[in-house]
């Protein structure tokens, strides 16, 4: 169950595309939670993705008050407002690593061509 379908886009993403094998729920907003309990009754077990805040976790409890097993998945994205805020921040730091990581190589080669043309012809280089 996810509180929009921006959330739910994110988390097929963050998933690489994979579709969950269950049925999901996107309500568009909590409020429309008491419209769909009575679908989500019959439902073994429930997997909740909503929002970090007050009203999300207050929808996660009128939830477990109505289904057997519910699973809040929220608290692995406690840092972040939902879990596309997660998916975000997290492009966001991959970029920044590839940059990093794209510095640190351009830093190492240009060390190798300093030590190259320091070095005598047919002098061996230690590497």
């Amino acid at each position: 169950m996810f509180e929009g379908f921006i959330n739910y886009l994110s988390y097929l993403t963050l998933k690489n595309g994979k579709s969950p094998k269950a049925d999901v729920l996107i309500l568009n907003s909590v409020s429309n939670l008491p419209k769909s309990l009575d679908y989500l009754k019959p439902h073994k077990e429930i997997y909740t993705f909503l929002d970090n805040d007050d009203a999300g976790r207050s929808a996660t409890q009128t939830i477990k008050s109505v289904c057997t097993i519910v699973h809040d998945q929220a608290p692995k994205y406690s840092k972040y407002k939902d879990i596309n805020d997660l998916l975000c921040r997290k492009e966001v730091l991959n970029e920044c690593r590839h940059e990093t990581n794209q510095s640190r190589l351009h830093d190492s080669m240009t060390s190798v061509n300093q030590s190259v043309t320091k070095n005598k012809p047919g002098r061996r280089m230690k590497f």
